[in-house]
């Protein structure tokens, strides 16, 4: 369903698939298995299709998922 968005995704941000995954928060293997599932969670879906549709660059797709990592931490959207 979502594995070819999610291939996509990986090769238009540049980065390897464990890189990724780091910029995700996620290990590799979470990634491998939205693979296998053929899904991506809702949570980063949003994220995964504006980077597969060319919406968001590599640079602001990390700073995105940064500043939702940030807002979870402290509660304070920056």
């Amino acid at each position: 369903m979502h594995t070819e968005l999610l291939r996509t995704a990986i090769r238009h941000s540049g980065l390897t698939t464990t890189a990724f995954a780091k910029a995700l928060g996620v290990h590799r293997q979470t990634v491998h298995n939205w693979f296998q599932r053929g899904n991506v969670p809702e949570k980063w879906r949003t994220h995964v299709c504006r980077l597969a549709d060319h919406k968001i660059s590599p640079v602001d797709f990390t700073l995105s998922i940064m500043a939702e990592a940030a807002k979870e931490k402290t509660g304070v959207e920056k």
